[in-house]
């Protein structure tokens, strides 16, 4: 069955592991996925408020990007990404974050660090901020600019909420050219 539909960065075999995450953490949705943010199909890269415009609102989301360094990478959220409008999401609502492809590693997801200190699992810093987990452990860009500039980074140094080692979501250095898609739980 196709799970997550209307996107052009997952396979068919991707979205079957992402369901498989899901369903493992008790989080899969029978109802389906219905996609709100597109970068491949034409929704804009140059400013998050594209992205909040079409995705905000929506909880239990799972976003998936690609980098110029050949990851395929992404997250589940448990709320919406404007709650609060601005600050930090304590709540564990099952969110993890997840790699799909890079070179020469296999999918692997990584859940909440349960034995650290938490300042926040998700943090919505605004309509001008692309979606972030943890401390950084997965960003996609930063304040005002495109998808994947400024501040796109994957557990970086000291980025310890999800238990994934550093550079292993989406690898190291600059992500390049970025491709963003978001799905909202139907």
């Amino acid at each position: 069955p196709t799970h997550f539909t209307g996107g052009q960065l997952l396979t068919p075999a991707m979205a079957n592991q992402i369901h498989t995450w899901l369903e493992e953490r008790g989080l899969a949705n029978p109802a389906g996925w219905e996609l709100c943010y597109s970068s491949p199909n034409g929704d804009s890269k140059d400013n998050p408020r594209d992205w909040h415009n079409k995705c905000d609102g929506h909880a239990r989301t799972v976003v998936v990007g690609t980098n110029q360094n050949g990851f395929v990478f992404g997250g589940y959220a448990s709320s919406p990404w404007n709650n609060p409008s601005y600050g930090f999401v304590r709540e564990n609502g099952g969110q993890f974050i997840f790699r799909l492809e890079g070179p020469g590693l296999s999918a692997e997801a990584w859940d909440i660090n349960t034995q650290a200190d938490h300042p926040y699992l998700q943090y919505n810093l605004g309509v001008t901020n692309w979606p972030l987990f943890g401390q950084g452990d997965l960003r996609f860009g930063g304040a005002g600019g495109a998808l994947g500039a400024v501040m796109g980074t994957c557990s970086a140094a000291g980025a310890a909420v999800y238990q994934a080692p550093d550079n292993a979501v989406c690898g190291s250095g600059e992500w390049g050219d970025t491709e963003m898609e978001m799905w909202y739980a139907l």
